[in-house]
């Protein structure tokens, strides 16, 4: 297992918490769980603390032997790869850092309620132009089975706040705006809503270069796709593009 500690500017160990090491890729905990601190563990952190000058974040990694022993095998005085185990419990370890460089007191407070962190890798995309205008389809797309899309919310208002123009674009059956509301969507989200009624009518007419265009219908994507500087994409893509 792994104890994150952390030691302030008078030496004092303020918090010393184990997690266990379930699933490691190099050499860093890809799942980890709340332990509890024994006896054993804790005369080990408080030994190291009164032998060793630490100030700040500091961690041990131990193992038990066959015959159930608890052995040291690292200390380490820097942020550990999975202290982000404690911040979700809410014990932020470099704002404790800055804290205590700020001569404050510092009284950790843990949740009870979390005792899990499962990590994995995140993957991002990049379009290889400018996007100026975000363009998406409603139905299955920004909502399904009357719910706003999680993914789908986040990128809009990423995109928002990037200064791109965003449109909905849609060939829903009743009225879009009506829609968004039932769905907890403001109007307000969108410059333009554009309301398609006519069978023969194309988004591609609609879209201009730039653009990225959202919809999980491949044929409508299909056809956009041929225009130039507009990237297409289905709804399980979005992810990608999330920072």
């Amino acid at each position: 297992m792994t104890v994150d500690c952390f030691t302030d500017r008078n030496r004092q160990l303020i918090w010393a918490g184990p997690r266990s090491r379930e699933r490691v890729r190099a050499g860093i905990s890809m799942r980890s769980q709340k332990q509890n601190p024994d006896d054993e563990i804790m005369d080990i952190i408080t030994t190291i603390n009164s032998r060793l000058v630490f100030r700040g974040p500091w961690f041990v990694q131990l193992k038990k032997d066959k015959y159930g022993k608890w052995k040291l095998l690292e200390i380490s005085c820097r942020i550990a790869g999975t202290m982000v185990f404690q911040r979700a419990r809410g014990i932020n370890l470099p704002l404790m850092t800055l804290h205590d460089f700020l001569e404050r007191s510092i009284t950790p407070l843990a949740s009870e309620h979390i005792t899990l962190v499962d990590r994995s890798v995140k993957t991002v995309s990049r379009i290889n132009f400018p996007v100026e205008h975000v363009f998406i389809d409603l139905d299955d797309t920004l909502i399904i089975n009357g719910h706003a899309v999680p993914a789908v919310m986040a990128l809009l208002y990423q995109c928002k706040a990037q200064g791109k123009k965003l449109h909905l674009i849609t060939r829903h059956i009743s009225d879009p705006v009506d829609t968004l509301r039932q769905s907890a969507i403001a109007e307000s989200l969108f410059d333009q809503v554009i309301h398609l009624t006519e069978s023969t009518d194309k988004k591609s007419f609609y879209i201009p270069e730039k653009s990225l265009f959202i919809d999980n219908y491949f044929i409508e994507r299909q056809d956009v796709a041929r225009l130039k500087n507009v990237a297409v994409m289905d709804v399980d893509a979005v992810e990608f593009l999330l920072r």
